[in-house]
């Protein structure tokens, strides 16, 4: 009399996972991804603590990384899965505060971000992501300093 309580404990566990699934969208709501990484210098040099974001033209969905010391980032998209969706985007770059947000504590962005507009509020920097291996995406920027 257990075990049949207990199998059909388990079977609506099962039911009520998968209705989750589905109901949610599931996997078949995010689109094709591709693995997207890179290399960003400024001035020459890799930079760590950049946000990178691909921000889509069309449908998909933009995608995040964060630069590390070495200027390598890898992108995760909005899905909380790896990778960028197949398409066109604008590429926006922006220097994060590792010590702190406005009012500290907390990561965060910069107040005045040194960067130039040309490469985040008015970023001219544009990104294609392709089925299957992307490569290096790698953007070099330039402050003029």
């Amino acid at each position: 009399m257990l075990r049949n309580v207990f199998h059909v404990g388990m079977s609506g566990v099962w039911l009520m996972m998968l209705s989750a699934t589905v109901g949610c969208g599931g996997a078949s709501d995010t689109p094709e991804l591709a693995t997207v990484q890179g290399i960003v210098t400024v001035d020459g040099k890799p930079t760590a603590n950049l946000l990178v974001e691909f921000q889509v033209k069309g449908d998909g969905g933009d995608s995040l990384g964060t630069t590390d010391a070495s200027g390598q980032y890898t992108l995760t998209h909005l899905s909380s899965e790896a990778g960028a969706a197949v398409g066109e985007y604008t590429v926006s770059i922006t220097r994060e505060n590792p010590g702190g947000g406005p009012a500290g504590g907390e990561q965060g962005l910069v107040a005045e971000d040194p960067l130039p507009a040309k490469y985040n509020t008015n970023s001219e920097l544009t990104a294609t992501v392709k089925s299957g291996d992307n490569g290096s995406i790698d953007f070099k920027l330039e402050t003029g300093k």
